[in-house]
């Protein structure tokens, strides 16, 4: 085993100040080591975490504005292998294992009397710790890696969108130039498969962006509209009128990707529905805001429902890569919401995205 480090620091995040201040008594004085550092709200700890080097990180589950487990997804979605403790008093076991799939080292329940809980909390704190210390060096090379592919993956993005331009351009030229009946149709199929490859490099970086995304307050209604603008051109295209029926004045916990989710469902609608409509509406209630968009075409067969979702999920003529879907339901996981596929009245598909109100 290598040299013990002099001091541990620990970040402990819990929106209960007395809890904290009993924390950092007992941990500080059951171990000579501990320097603990107490904060209110993960908002308050990410932000430590960038000014302070911390060995360990103990965490309560349930907090009134971002939790904990939101916390420790972030961290590890950005290659942070910091020891993360789960210390709550939420007997849970549906949140137990999903704290430990997430990466925890420990999910720890508030139980029995003070001493014995923060006597076991500063053991599992000290063993992770030094076992973590061992692999320290091999963690930053591993990060380094990362950030390296990362780096590469950011410039070959860079270099696709750009030959992609260059090859729409040499298009649209030809495009003016006489060109027999045979050799339109080519071009038509080579701008197709033009549009879906761009399609497919924003469907991945939905995908890279996802679990480091920032949840907030967000205005629905103003999403909502940039997409329809978004598809107008489209939607024209098909013989599709989208109709924005209601005003959604309410404000959900969202990011930026929300945008991908309406982006998504619409777009699906306008090329596979074969219908003349697509209508938008939304009704709040105290839990949360339901937005609903449905067409008047088709529909959807049930076996196509079940798997619509599914990462390789892609059928039909004009079928894409089978990433959309995908990425709307993981993207309303993220959200904590809900995707719900039925059959609507108007004869089509009918899409109830289920958001969660601040």
């Amino acid at each position: 085993m290598g040299a013990q480090r002099e001091k541990i620091r620990i970040l402990f995040v819990d929106d209960d100040e007395l809890l904290l201040e009993q924390a950092q008594i007992f941990l500080e004085d059951l171990h000579e080591r501990f320097e603990v550092d107490p904060v209110t709200s993960v908002e308050e700890g990410m932000k430590k975490l960038k000014e302070t080097a911390y060995d360990a990180i103990i965490s309560d589950y349930k907090m009134p504005s971002t939790d904990g487990l939101d916390m420790l997804r972030d961290l590890r979605s950005r290659g942070d292998d910091i020891p993360f403790i789960v210390f709550t008093g939420r007997g849970d076991e549906e949140v137990a294992q999903k704290s430990l799939d997430l990466g925890a080292d420990h999910y720890i329940r508030k139980l029995g009397d003070a001493k014995s809980q923060y006597d076991k909390l500063a053991s599992r704190v000290v063993k992770t710790v030094e076992s973590r210390g061992e692999r320290g060096l091999d963690f930053k090379k591993e990060q380094m890696l990362e950030e390296e592919k990362e780096d590469i993956h950011s410039k070959l993005r860079h270099d696709i969108r750009n030959n992609i331009q260059l090859v729409k351009g040499y298009i649209h030229l030809l495009e003016d130039t006489e060109l027999d009946e045979e050799q339109e149709e080519m071009l038509g199929k080579a701008d197709a498969s033009l549009e879906k490859m761009t399609s497919l490099v924003e469907k991945v970086e939905y995908l890279e962006r996802l679990d480091s995304e920032r949840i907030d307050e967000v205005p629905v209604d103003t999403v909502i509209r940039e997409v329809v603008d978004e598809y107008g051109s489209l939607a024209s295209e098909h013989g599709i009128e989208i109709e924005l029926e209601e005003d959604l004045k309410e404000m959900v916990m969202a990011g930026d990707l929300l945008q991908a989710v309406f982006s998504n469902l619409i777009e699906n609608s306008i090329i596979h529905s074969s219908g003349e409509r697509i209508t938008i509406t939304g009704q709040a209630d105290e839990d949360g805001l339901t937005v609903v968009i449905e067409d008047d075409g088709k529909g959807l067969p049930d076996t196509s429902k079940s798997k619509l979702c599914d990462k390789d999920f892609s059928e039909g003529e004009n079928a894409g890569s089978g990433l959309g879907m995908y990425i709307v339901k993981r993207v309303l996981n993220r959200y904590r919401g809900e995707l719900n596929i039925i059959d609507s009245e108007q004869g089509g598909a009918r899409f109830e995205v289920r958001l969660n109100l601040p």
